[in-house]
């Protein structure tokens, strides 16, 4: 559950930092010093974007990886118990066989 929360902060919080360019970046620098500032701002702005797409892309593969072997778990499990079942039902049907 907390991944899944994760996941979607991250997501959001990308998305976010997406739609709001305009009002964190501010206005186009005009002179050196303003060009300086603004790339440091940018540098920091598009860091902030990849790092949160890269974690919600490293916490959908944990997600991934806690339902496949949740998956395979159950799995075995159905197969241990119709193994049961079929072995039970053949004993039942065929019990000079087995003794």
């Amino acid at each position: 559950m907390r991944l899944k929360v994760l996941t979607t902060a991250f997501v959001v919080f990308g998305l976010l930092l997406m739609v709001l360019y305009p009002w964190l970046l501010g206005p186009k620098p005009h002179t050196h010093h303003e060009i300086q500032v603004f790339a440091i701002r940018y540098l920091i702005y598009v860091s902030a974007i990849v790092i949160a797409l890269i974690g919600s892309g490293i916490c959908s593969v944990l997600i991934l990886r806690k339902a496949r072997e949740e998956y395979r778990q159950a799995k075995e499990e159905i197969l241990n118990q119709l193994l049961e079942a079929t072995l039970k039902d053949h004993a039942e049907k065929h019990p000079k066989e087995l003794s």
